[in-house]
C-alpha cells in the first residue's frame, strides 16, 4: 500500500514532465515549419540543397510557358531540348517546367479560359515530376516535355479545343505516356485531377513565387525563365545575355545559349560541357576562312587612309536545325566590315 501511495504521489510530476516535453517538441516543429516556409518563399524553385559534401553545386533552371505561346514553343525547341540532349548530370542541374496559369480558377472559370483549359493535359503529363524542380536526367521529365512540346505545337498554332482533343492521344503515344485506362492521361486531363493539380499548393506556390519576382520587372514576355531564382534575359531562344534586375540587365561576361550559360555555372565542369564550352571559345574568334577574308579585304583597300578606319566584327550565322535539335547546327562564318567614315556619312545623310 505504501508503494502504491508513493507511485501515486509521483504521477502528477511525471505528467507535468511529459507535458513539458510535448510542448517542447511542438515548438521545434513550429520553428522548422517557419524555416521551410521562408526557404520556399526565397527560393523560386522550392527548397533545393545547394550545399554538397562533394563540392558539386546544383544549378536550377525554371521555365513557365504559356499554353498558347508561340515564343514558348520556339524556346523549348531551341533552348530546352539542347539542354536535355546534352545529358548533363542530374545532381548538378535541376529543372522546373510548368504551364503558366497565373490566377486561381474554379472548374467552370478554367474551362472558359483557353490558356487554363489547355494547361490541364500537360500538367497531368508532368504530374509524376512533382514536386519540382526535378533532375534534368529524369525520364518522367523527358516524357512530360515530349508531350507538352507536341501539345504546344498544336495549341500555339491556333488549334481549337475540338481539334486539340483529337491530337492529345497522338501526343501521349509519341511521348510514351499511356492515354487510356484508369491511370491514363485522359482520366487526369478530362477529370477532376487536372483541376486539383492546378489548385494544389505544390503548383500554386511556384506560380505565386514567380509572380512575386515578375511583378518587380514589368513588361516581361513568356516564357518566363529563371536561372538560380533570377529572371534570365534572352534576346531570342538561342541567345541569353544576362540577369534582369529592377535597375536593368546585369550582363554576362559572355552571352550564349541557355546550354552554354548553364555549363559556365556548373562546378565541377561535367564532361558533357567540355565540347560546349570549347565551341563557345572557338566562336569568339574568327576561323581560318574568316581570317583569310579579312586579309583579302585589307589588301584590296588601296588607300584606307582616305576612306577612314575600318571596323571589323565577327559573328556566326546559324542554319535551320531539325526537330528537337538545336538550330545552332550548321554554323557558318561571316565577316562584316565597313569603313567607319562611310558609316558616319550614311548616318549624317
Amino acid at each position: 500500500a505504501m508503494r502504491v501511495c508513493g507511485l501515486a504521489a509521483l504521477l502528477p510530476k511525471l505528467l507535468s514532465l511529459l507535458l513539458v516535453l510535448v510542448q517542447s517538441c511542438a515548438r521545434v516543429q513550429e520553428a522548422k515549419g517557419e524555416s521551410d516556409s521562408s526557404s520556399n518563399h526565397n527560393n523560386l524553385a522550392g527548397p533545393v540543397d545547394r550545399s554538397r559534401t562533394d563540392n558539386t553545386t546544383a544549378v536550377t533552371v525554371e521555365i513557365f510557358y504559356g499554353s498558347t505561346c508561340g515564343h514558348c514553343l520556339s524556346f523549348i525547341h531551341a533552348a530546352i531540348y539542347p539542354l536535355i540532349q546534352a545529358r548533363l548530370p542530374g545532381d548538378q542541374l535541376q529543372l522546373t517546367m510548368l504551364p503558366w496559369v497565373p490566377d486561381l480558377m474554379n472548374e467552370n472559370e478554367c474551362l472558359g479560359n483557353l490558356p487554363c483549359s489547355y494547361a490541364r493535359a500537360p500538367l497531368c503529363a508532368l504530374k509524376s515530376t512533382f514536386p519540382q524542380p526535378v533532375r534534368i536526367d529524369s525520364e518522367d521529365l523527358h516524357r512530360g516535355l515530349d508531350f507538352l512540346y507536341c501539345d504546344l505545337s498544336n495549341t500555339a498554332m491556333g488549334a481549337t479545343p475540338p481539334q486539340n482533343a483529337v491530337e492529345l492521344p497522338k501526343c501521349a503515344n509519341q511521348a510514351g505516356i499511356p492515354w487510356s485506362g484508369r491511370h491514363g492521361l485522359k482520366a487526369c486531363a478530362e477529370g477532376a485531377d487536372a483541376f486539383k493539380l492546378l489548385n494544389s499548393s505544390t503548383y500554386r506556390q511556384q506560380i505565386e513565387a514567380a509572380k512575386h519576382k515578375l511583378n518587380k520587372l514589368p513588361d516581361q514576355m513568356a516564357p518566363f525563365v529563371f536561372l538560380d531564382g533570377e529572371v534570365l534575359s534572352c534576346e531570342g531562344p538561342e541567345l541569353c545575355t544576362g540577369l534582369r534586375t529592377t535597375s536593368g540587365v546585369n550582363k554576362f561576361d559572355k552571352s550564349g545559349s541557355l546550354l552554354e550559360i548553364v555549363c559556365s555555372r556548373l562546378q565541377p565542369v561535367p564532361s558533357a560541357c567540355g565540347d560546349v564550352l570549347a565551341s563557345k571559345a572557338e566562336e569568339s574568334r574568327p576561323s581560318k576562312s574568316a581570317k583569310h577574308g579579312i586579309k583579302e579585304a585589307a589588301q584590296a583597300c588601296e588607300n584606307c587612309v582616305e576612306v577612314g578606319t575600318y571596323s571589323w566584327s565577327f559573328r556566326r550565322q546559324s542554319g535551320t536545325g531539325s526537330k528537337k535539335q538545336s538550330a545552332a547546327s550548321g554554323l557558318r562564318d561571316v565577316v562584316v566590315w565597313a569603313p567607319a567614315a562611310a558609316i558616319v556619312g550614311a548616318m549624317a545623310a
